[in-house]
Order: structure tokens, then C-alpha cells, then sequence
């Protein structure tokens, strides 16, 4: 290499902070560099050789519960790190005697002396060699740069190797870059042992970091909107969503840096286990939410009355989106002394009503005056909150079935989502409103007992379960009288797949795929 070579400053690939430039070892002038393909090749330079033995890295992430000053997941992390770098400290890059090729014309090159190398980790994802040489370019004369990758998926396992031309370079790099920041991740380089021996390290002394963990994040929360809501508590310094680097969506945490001990503690004092945002929700500029969609779902409830009381059935699936995610959500609640209460449709709207409900019997409770409230006042109390709901443009997304039995009075309605409600002897939502309620008009008479009243529920059942794709093989039957409330155990009913028009259902279908 020439001593007085001219050195071209590079562009940096977005994401690095640092303004570096890339060093060419030539003593001809530097051709154009085309970008390096993704491999586990080390990046090599004239004069020099692979080095054979060095440590490898496993990335940190400080990451404590909810909102939380970290610490103690990073000391685990530390730990798990140095305990893989000695189990591997015998390693490298497994090309050894490849000392005595020559490549492109170049001449044979000696091997580095092994205090010249150096491990490097927690690199970001979007680093190649080309970028890793440039970085430590800045410490001297880089001899060897690899990032490693996986085989399988071609991508960054997050750390590499360098060897730099003498040890005081070495020894430089590593005061220039250990603990340095490069796109939002502290780089951790060491130099590596001789084969056969334990790389010698200073003990790790760790400062009070003023950096919260902030867990359980809303899908929509960007690094913006986090830094917004702990300005309220003192300054920012930095606010980070983490996010997935293959999918490119957020992973649900982030981290925040303040300004001083004090503002970092109003914060977590202020907003561990707050809720910040509904997830899939919108956010107005006041802070209210309104739900965009339904998120988990439950799918067809059907009541009707029996002789002696009012029966009502639904299954226990909860559907995320079109996947059956949930098998166990009671959808069947008892209400006061009195009622039932079936739901479908949205099962967080569907808690949040049994909350409105817990303080409506409550307050009915707190008068104590010998009444209680009725089926039908509790059904009038959730028309009004429906209703409600939905002239505020944030509407609770269930379709409700509200039973009961008082002095001998049976009970039954329904309230959709807008507040529109009716009273009748058998009612049904979803699918049911038109897979069973054509088996109920048919077959229910008013002085059906309660056994036949369960085999004409089950029937309708069984026909949502075949019709139905959100259904599910698990359900519950309750009855109120004027003895109180039984809700049964979860079972399931026996089916039969074998019919001709389930194994080809298109068969004979004109026009069909």
C-alpha cells in the first residue's frame, strides 16, 4: 500500500450517526465499490488474512415489565453473553491455511497478530462489511471486516469481526467504539484471546441509567407519540418504538430516556399500568377513544322461554379476526337476582357492559329497600346505554339477549348494537337470527319443559356449528326460574361430518368453480 494514497470519502448507509469514510488499500486508483452481497465472508484487503480465533456476541435487550427502569434483564442478557463468548472463545472464522492463496492478483499476505483482533456485537441489522470496515476505518488500517450472517435466511445475526493492522490500532478501536452508539444500539467490541486462552476483561461497572422500559404498547404508538406522552412528566431525551425488522411492524415496547432521576420516577410513578391507548383504536386530539372495529369476537347466542323459566345457549369460542384464537370465554352472564344476560359480538365492549352493569347492582344494592331490580328495567337500562353509544359515534359492538324470571314473570328481549330492542319468546344474534330462528318458529311451543327446551336449543346448535365457521364444539346452557340461576358445565354435542353435501359441497352447483 502507498504511503501517501489518496482517501475518497464514502457516503454512509442511513441509520449510522457517525460521519466515517472508507479507506482503500491500493496503490492504484480506487475503482467505484459496488455494495457487497450478504454472506459470511469476511470483507479481506490486499496484504492481509482471515483471522482464526474470535469471540462471538448475543445481542442485548434490556427489557423489564411493563414501565420500569432497566436493569435487571440487562445484567441476565450480560451474563448470557459472556458465558456464550467463552464457550466459543476457541473458535473464529474456521478458514484457517488459506494464508498462502492469492486472490484477484493479489500477493500473499501474512496472518494478523491475534491481539489485533476484535469481536464486534449488537451490531444494527442494516450493517454489511463494507459499512463495518468503514466505521473502524476511522481507528486505523482495517485488515479484516466480516459480519456474519445466517445461512438460512441470509440475514444479520448482529455481530462480526475486525482486524486491524497493528494493536495500538486495535486498542484504539476498541476505546473509540465499545459502549458507542450506532442507530439506537450500543456496540459492544473486545479484543480477542489467543487460541487457548480466556480474553483478560476489566470487571463491568454499571451506572444508574435513567432509560424506562415501556411495555404492552399500543400497535399504532410511534416513537413520536411516546415521546409525547413522558413529556408531560420532564424532558426527553429519546423515545424508541421497537419494531420487528421483518415485518416492519411494531413489537409492542419501546424505550425512553429522561433527563434527570426525578422526571424518570414522576413517570413511572405516573404511567406504569395506565392505559395510554386502545389498541385498533382512534385517538382524538382530547384524548378520547373510539373503537374502529371488533377485535375479539363471539358468535351466536339463542333464548327463548320454557315452561317454568327462560333457557339461553351460546358456545364459548372467541374468534381474532377470522382465526378461532379463544375456547374458553363465557358469554353467559348472571345479572343481579333476577336476569341473564347472553352476548355477542365484541368481547371487550361485552366486559366493559358488565361493568356498567356490576355498578348499576351495586347502587340498586346501596338503597336497600327491599327491592331489586327486574329483567326488564335491566333491559330498558342497556337500551338507554346502547342507544347512548351510538349518538356519541362510539358504539359498543354486541348484540345482547336479556332474560329473567320475577314473581313469576318470564322475561325475554334483545338490544342490538344501535339500541334498537324487542321483547319475544325466542330471540337469537348473529347467525342464528337466521339459522335457528326458522327451527324455533317451527317447534317451540310455550309449555315446553326444560328437558325439551335443552334438545331443541342443542338442534339449533348443531345446525350453527355445521353452518357456522366461527362456532365451536364447546358450549353452555343456562336457565333462570324463580328458584335463581344454573349455568351449565362446558360440553360438547356429537356431530356427524359424513353427509355427501359437506365432503363436495359444490357438486351439481351450476356455474360453481
Amino acid at each position: 500500500m502507498a504511503a501517501g494514497t489518496a482517501v475518497n470519502p464514502m457516503p454512509m448507509a442511513e441509520g449510522l450517526p457517525l460521519s466515517l469514510t472508507a479507506a482503500l488499500f491500493s496503490s492504484v486508483p480506487p475503482p467505484s465499490l459496488l455494495p457487497f452481497p450478504r454472506s459470511s465472508r469476511p470483507l479481506r484487503f490486499p496484504r492481509l488474512s482471515l483471522s482464526s480465533s474470535l469471540l462471538p456476541f448475543r445481542k442485548i435487550l434490556p427489557l423489564p415489565p411493563f414501565v420500569a427502569q432497566t436493569s435487571g434483564w440487562t445484567l441476565q442478557a450480560e451474563e448470557e453473553e459472556e458465558v456464550e463468548e467463552n464457550e466459543l472463545e476457541d473458535g473464529g472464522f474456521g478458514l484457517e491455511g488459506l494464508e498462502g492463496e492469492t486472490e484477484d492478483g493479489v500477493e500473499p499476505y501474512g496472518e494478523p497478530a491475534e491481539e489485533a483482533k476484535l469481536f464486534v456485537g449488537n451490531l444494527p441489522y442494516d450493517m454489511d462489511s463494507e459499512k463495518l470496515a468503514q466505521l473502524f476505518d476511522k481507528a486505523g488500517v482495517v485488515e479484516v471486516a466480516e459480519v456474519i450472517y445466517n445461512r438460512g435466511t441470509d440475514q444479520s445475526r448482529g455481530f462480526g469481526f475486525v482486524s486491524m493492522s497493528t494493536i495500538e490500532e486495535a486498542d484504539k478501536a476498541v476505546e473509540m467504539f465499545h459502549r458507542s452508539e450506532i442507530s439506537g444500539r450500543l456496540l459492544t467490541v473486545n479484543k480477542s484471546a489467543p487460541r487457548g486462552r480466556r480474553v483478560e476483561r476489566t470487571p463491568r461497572q454499571f451506572q444508574p441509567s435513567l432509560r424506562i422500559y415501556v411495555g404492552n404498547l399500543p400497535w399504532q404508538v410511534d416513537d413520536g407519540r411516546l415521546g409525547q406522552i413522558f413529556s408531560e412528566h420532564g424532558k426527553v431525551l429519546e423515545a424508541r418504538v421497537v419494531y420487528d425488522r421483518e415485518t416492519g411492524r411494531s413489537r409492542g415496547f419501546g424505550f425512553v430516556k429522561m433527563a434527570a432521576q426525578s422526571e424518570m420516577d414522576d413517570a413511572i410513578a405516573a404511567l406504569d399500568g395506565q392505559v395510554v391507548a386502545v389498541k385498533d383504536s382512534a385517538i382524538s386530539e382530547n384524548g378520547t377513544e373510539r373503537t374502529l372495529y371488533p377485535y375479539v369476537t363471539g358468535t351466536s347466542v339463542i333464548g327463548m322461554k320454557y315452561k317454568d323459566g327462560v333457557i339461553l345457549a351460546a358456545d364459548m369460542g372467541g374468534s381474532y379476526g377470522s382465526t378461532l384464537r379463544y375456547k374458553s370465554v363465557e358469554r353467559i352472564k348472571h345479572i343481579g337476582k333476577h336476569s341473564l344476560l347472553g352476548a355477542s359480538g365484541e368481547i371487550s365492549d361485552f366486559q366493559e357492559i358488565l361493568r356498567y352493569l356490576d355498578e348499576l347492582i351495586l347502587y340498586d344494592n346501596m338503597w336497600d329497600d327491599g327491592n331489586s331490580l327486574g329483567p326488564k328495567e335491566v333491559h330498558n337500562y342497556l337500551t338507554r346505554v346502547m342507544y347512548n353509544r351510538r349518538n356519541k359515534f362510539n358504539p359498543l359492538w354486541n348484540s345482547l339477549v336479556l332474560g329473567g324470571v320475577k314473581n313469576g314473570q318470564k322475561y325475554l328481549g334483545m338490544v342490538g348494537m344501535i339500541g334498537t330492542h324487542f321483547e319475544d319468546n325466542h330471540v337469537a344474534t348473529g347467525f342464528g337470527n337466521h339459522l335457528a330462528r326458522p327451527i324455533l318458529r317451527a317447534e317451540w311451543r310455550e309449555d315446553l319443559s326444560f328437558e325439551e327446551a335443552v334438545k331443541l336449543l342443542e338442534k339449533c346448535l348443531l345446525v350453527l356449528l355445521y353452518r357456522d365457521r366461527s362456532a365451536i364444539n364447546k358450549f353452555q346452557i343456562a336457565k333462570i326460574t324463580d328458584e335463581g340461576v344454573t349455568i351449565s358445565q362446558p360440553y360438547a354435542l356429537k356431530t356427524y361430518w359424513g353427509f355427501s353435501a359437506f365432503q363436495n359441497p359444490s357438486k351439481g352447483a351450476e356455474g360453481s368453480w
